[in-house]
């Protein structure tokens, strides 16, 4: 009789197939929606660069567990309110349904934050951001890093999330949701990136 840990490492391996699934999808090309009147055509547009990191962060995926290389994410703060803007994973990805950041991996030639920056645009429709500020790198022993930095915006806003996002909300800070992804607790474990939210929430709160 297979043990829970037996159990837990299926549903892992199953997670992955369907996110490396996904992204075979993916290298058809990027999706773009065309509609007029009750009729939309999905037209498939993608550049060899994009395939090429794509199959680089699917290699990544089979040989440590993560997508690409290295990554980059973020948490997003409006300065009028001093809350945080946080995602919730859709089923689609790897730790489905939990909270976590907005972010992804970088692609040939980015740096974390050229990378953060483009998450942005691409699963939250953003890219308007007053400040990028660092915060805690989280290294894996396969040499993996993920690079999380704070984003802040002028005040709150409603993101354009797409399929790797099925819901998300702005917290006040220390009211962090649960379940959490493990990107995300190890980010609020770090006392420094923890610091760095609380003195940026408190001074958003503060009049004048």
């Amino acid at each position: 009789m297979l043990g829970p840990a037996a159990g837990k490492c299926r549903a892992v391996k199953r997670r992955v197939s369907i996110h490396l699934a996904w992204e075979w999808l993916c290298l058809l090309g990027r999706r773009f929606w065309r509609g007029q009147g009750s009729s939309r055509l999905l037209i498939y547009s993608e550049t060899e660069k994009t395939l090429d990191d794509r199959e680089k962060h699917m290699e990544a995926l089979r040989r440590t567990g993560f997508w690409g290389r290295a990554a980059a994410g973020c948490l997003i703060m409006a300065q009028e309110t001093g809350r945080i803007l946080i995602p919730h994973r859709s089923e689609h990805c790897q730790q489905p349904n939990t909270w976590g950041t907005w972010g992804g991996a970088l692609d040939h030639g980015e740096s974390p934050e050229e990378a953060v920056l483009r998450e942005l645009s691409e699963e939250a429709g953003f890219d308007t951001p007053l400040e990028t500020i660092p915060l805690y790198v989280f290294r894996h022993e396969s040499g993996f890093q993920y690079h999380n930095y704070l984003i802040t915006t002028a005040r709150e806003f409603e993101p354009r999330i797409n399929w790797e996002t099925q819901a998300f909300d702005w917290f006040e800070f220390g009211n962090w949701p649960e379940p959490a992804h493990f990107g995300l607790t190890a980010l609020l474990e770090d006392i420094e990136s923890v610091e760095t939210l609380a003195k940026m929430a408190a001074a958003a709160n503060k009049p004048g």
